[in-house]
């Protein structure tokens, strides 16, 4: 950030040192391969829940990472674009948690249906499962985070062409005479660094939390599944 926006109140030099701090300890975390024949003895479920956990694990870092690179380069709007991604991402996370950590057996069917649509789902491909309601997923987090679906919106309102993500964040408006000036910052330009940074770093912290609980119920996850197959 520059010095020009800490004069003005916009200093968000902590945030960004927090979403920086927690990339490093998601891209440490990311593992280099999974084996399925150590996730359970029997089911395989077990290995489709781990397989999605770490896919979304490394998706969040490539993500996470662009964002605040775009962040430094003041590329707001690609960097907010990127930033709802991630947090859809964590959002995938947390639904993925509640699933696995809440499974009391019994229902092998439907955990395997909704596991397929989460790791095999597709909104294109006729010989996919249907994809995941990513919006429902974000309310999900919602529960656990109030503000979260609404700084979701936010962040929408510039990752689609509307004015916030059009002449609200590239042109700063004359009235007298009537006219434009283009310039990469446009308007609101403390308020767009101020969101986008404040959400990156917010989400980002959430996700090693989730994914070291996940990965620590991993084995009772197992043997539940297990259990269940060996009782079909």
């Amino acid at each position: 950030m520059s010095g020009s926006e800490s004069n003005l109140g916009w200093d968000h030099a902590a945030s960004r040192t927090s979403a920086a701090d927690a990339l490093v300890k998601i891209a440490a975390a990311r593992p280099a391969q999974l084996a399925a024949r150590e996730t359970a003895r029997r089911s395989k479920l077990p290995f489709k829940a781990a397989l999605y956990r770490d896919s979304l694990l490394w998706r969040t870092e490539e993500l996470g990472r662009s964002a605040l690179g775009a962040y430094d380069r003041d590329d707001h709007v690609a960097g907010i674009v990127l930033t709802r991604a991630t947090i859809e991402t964590i959002a995938a996370l947390n639904s993925l948690h509640r699933l696995v950590t809440r499974y009391q057996g019994g229902g092998i069917d439907t955990l395997d249906a909704t596991l397929m649509s989460m790791l095999m789902g597709s909104r294109v491909r006729d010989d996919r499962p249907d994809a995941i309601n990513i919006l429902n997923a974000v309310d999900k987090l919602t529960k656990t985070l109030p503000a979260f679906r609404a700084l979701y919106d936010q962040l929408s309102e510039y990752a689609h062409p509307n004015d916030a993500g059009t002449a609200s964040s590239f042109a700063i408006l004359n009235t007298v005479p009537l006219g434009a000036t283009f310039a990469a910052r446009g308007e609101q330009y403390e308020r767009r660094a101020w969101l986008m940074i404040e959400c990156l770093a917010a989400s980002l912290m959430l996700v090693m939390p989730l994914y070291v609980e996940l990965v620590d119920a991993g084995p009772a996850f197992a043997r539940q599944c297990d259990a269940d197959v060996d009782g079909t």
